[in-house]
C-alpha cells in the first residue's frame, strides 16, 4: 500500500469505529461498553464523544429514535399492534405509591 491508501484506509477504520461508538450510545450502553464494542480505549471515546461533528450525529440519531418512539406511541392500539406482531396487552398501574431512586411519589 502507497502512503495515500494507508491514509484512506486509516480514515475509514476510524469513521467505522466512531459510527460503532455512536450506535452504541444510542443504544443505551455506557461510554466503557460502547468504547469496547468499538474497538477503542475509554479515553478515546470521550475524544471522540466531545467532538462537535460527533455530538451533531448524535443529537440527529437521538431525533430520529425519539421521532420514531412518538410516531408509534401515537398509533391507534389495533395498527400498533399490527405493525409489531406482538400482542396487545394493558398497562395497569401498580397499587400503592411509586418508588423513585429510593423516594416515594
Amino acid at each position: 500500500m502507497n502512503e495515500t491508501e494507508t491514509a484512506r484506509h486509516t480514515l475509514a477504520r476510524s469513521h467505522a469505529r466512531e459510527e460503532a461508538l455512536l450506535a452504541g450510545l444510542l443504544a443505551g450502553k455506557s461510554v466503557t461498553d460502547a468504547a469496547a464494542d468499538a474497538g477503542v480505549s475509554r479515553r478515546t471515546a470521550y475524544r471522540m464523544r466531545d467532538r462537535d461533528s460527533f455530538q451533531a450525529k448524535y443529537r440527529e440519531g437521538k431525533n430520529e429514535l425519539l421521532g420514531g418512539a412518538i410516531a408509534a406511541a401515537s398509533q391507534p392500539r389495533a395498527e400498533f399492534h399490527r405493525n409489531t406482531g406482538r400482542p396487545s396487552r394493558a398497562i395497569k398501574r401498580p397499587e400503592g405509591p411509586i418508588a423513585f431512586a429510593g423516594r416515594h411519589g
